[in-house]
């Protein structure tokens, strides 16, 4: 039972997937079919669609035909057009001309119109001038047209002269004008120099005025210091002589290898002289002093020192003749000196004195 049920089941299951395949084999041929019929009526449309476009090519080209053909009826229409236009222009151009001339053409025959009649008069005019002439001058008109030619050119070289003649005047003013101006110019410039050395001038005269005076006053002073000079010099000389004099009497000792105008050296002279004078009186002094300590001294040594005092005696009474000598000689000096005055005359001397007891020799 279960075996029948079970192949009951497979006939069963067997009959409904052949069923199935059956089934999904007719739809299978029903979509053939559909998609054939679909194809197909694609191919149909697309065969419409070809023929459509093939109308429409045709169309279009014919459009674009069309167009190339309005484009180029055009394109001559405007050519045409301008060639027209410029036609149009230049013979309006041309006639605008063809006017013009017209005018002008009016206006020379009017010029000429007037001229004709003022030549006409000019013409009777001249034959009355000759018909007048009583020095028959002029034979024909044209002699006197010949001379107004004449008079005519003189004239314009005249014209022309007067020009040339009215230029170069004004050439000339401006150049007058010019150099007056430069020499205004050089003028001032030249007031200016002239006040300028002029304030020059007043300074170096004030300079040279100042400097006069100071060479006054130095020309003042300096004869003040030469006749100071002249006096210590003049002073010099007289103390010179006097040591020189004292030197050669003393001591046979004269200093002829110099000379006597040297002022310097006859200083030395001096200085050595009062040098000598203090030494003479310090030495005399010494000795009036050594023979005083000597008479106070004791009886014992009398006789040594009674001795040595005669001795001393003897040279004091040398030093002292020759220290009164020196002081004589001294005063002498000093008395010559104060005895002359600047100028070289002799004065009065002071009464002598004996020499100061100062024994320092500076």
């Amino acid at each position: 039972m279960n075996t029948e049920q079970q192949t009951f089941d497979g006939i069963t299951a067997a009959t409904k997937l052949r069923r199935d395949t059956v089934e999904v084999q007719n739809e299978l041929e029903e979509k053939r079919a559909e998609y054939h019929r679909r194809m197909e009526h694609v191919q149909e449309e697309e065969e419409k669609l070809k023929v459509d476009r093939a109308k429409l090519q045709d169309t279009l080209v014919q459009y674009y035909k069309y167009i190339q053909d309005n484009e180029l009826k055009r394109t001559r229409a405007n050519r045409k057009a301008a060639s027209e236009e410029k036609a149009k222009q230049e013979r309006f151009g041309q006639i605008q001309q063809l006017k013009a001339r017209m005018e002008e053409l009016d206006e020379e025959k009017n010029y000429s119109r007037q001229n004709y009649q003022q030549f006409v008069k000019y013409q009777k005019y001249l034959e009355d001038v000759l018909q007048h002439n009583d020095n028959e001058e002029y034979q024909d008109p044209r002699d006197i047209i010949k001379r107004y030619e004449i008079l005519d050119d003189n004239t314009q070289v005249l014209q022309r002269r007067k020009t040339q003649l009215e230029e170069d005047l004004g050439k000339n003013k401006v150049q007058l004008l010019a150099k007056r101006a430069r020499k205004k110019n050089e003028s001032v410039d030249l007031q200016n120099q002239l006040s300028e050395l002029q304030n020059n001038l007043e300074n170096i005269q004030k300079e040279i005025k100042r400097r006069l005076d100071d060479l006054e006053s130095m020309v003042t002073h300096k004869g003040g210091t030469t006749k100071t000079v002249g006096q210590v010099t003049m002073a010099c000389s007289n103390l010179y002589d006097r040591c020189v004099e004292w030197n050669t009497a003393y001591r046979s000792r004269a200093h002829a290898d110099h000379q006597e105008s040297d002022v310097i050296h006859q200083l030395s002279v001096i200085g050595d002289c009062l040098s000598d004078y203090a030494f003479v009186i310090k030495r005399h002094q010494e000795n009036v002093r050594a023979a005083a300590l000597a008479q106070a001294g004791g009886v014992v040594a009398a006789s040594a020192t009674a001795a040595a005092g005669g001795a001393a005696g003897a040279g004091g009474t040398v030093a002292v003749g020759a220290g009164s000598r020196g002081a004589a000689a001294l005063n002498n000096t000093t008395t010559s000196v104060g005895g002359k005055s600047a100028a070289g005359k002799t004065v009065p001397r002071p009464p002598q004195k004996s020499p100061p007891a100062s024994p320092a020799r500076k």
